[in-house]
């Protein structure tokens, strides 16, 4: 008897109805398919994407069968569990230390601008020309070193003064808790 099932891309058959009506599925074996950690994770994380049935995220229960079904231990589950929060707690920790650090320069460049442009004007009007000069070299050199804290490396994660800001933040959490 002739199949009339055609078979897709995954290699799962389909069935169709033979010329007597009767429904004929076939099924294939196919050929066992093995893909690196990383694709693996990211079929996963595309495949949980699409689901629309976890559009407000997936709770602990479910994550935790998930995990057991994947044949992943639950301590193993739990270290990354604190492994993910911890890391979110560090990058919310650094976003609000490289928000105040571009809040600290905004207000630095905007006071060189409105002072030494107050300056710029009082040079026209008083007859020692070209001291504002000085004014605006040296405090832009200062300037300079600003915008390069704040957008340079001194801003990276790993970098003394973000461990140092961590340490002053803590410590007045700590003193607004007493």
């Amino acid at each position: 008897m002739r199949s009339l099932s055609t078979t897709s891309e995954s290699g799962i058959s389909q069935s169709k109805r033979n010329p007597l009506g009767c429904v004929q599925i076939e099924f294939l074996v196919v050929s066992q398919r093995f893909y690196e950690d990383e694709e693996a994770q990211e079929i996963l994380r595309r495949a949980a994407g699409a689901t629309t049935d976890h559009a407000n995220g997936i709770s602990r229960d479910n994550l935790l069968l998930s995990a057991a079904e994947l044949g992943i231990a639950p301590e193993a589950l739990a270290e990354a569990e604190r492994s993910v929060i911890a890391e979110r707690s560090q990058n919310a920790l650094h976003a609000e230390y490289v928000r105040e650090l571009r809040h600290d320069f905004a207000v630095h460049l905007a006071s060189y601008v409105i002072i030494n442009g107050g300056f710029l004007l009082m040079n026209l009007f008083l007859p020692f020309f070209g001291w504002v000069y000085w004014s605006i070299f040296g405090w832009g050199i200062g300037l300079v070193f600003d915008a390069l804290a704040t957008y340079g490396p001194e801003s990276r994660r790993d970098s003394p003064e973000f461990q140092k800001w961590v340490r002053k933040k803590a410590k007045r959490a700590r003193r607004s808790a007493n």
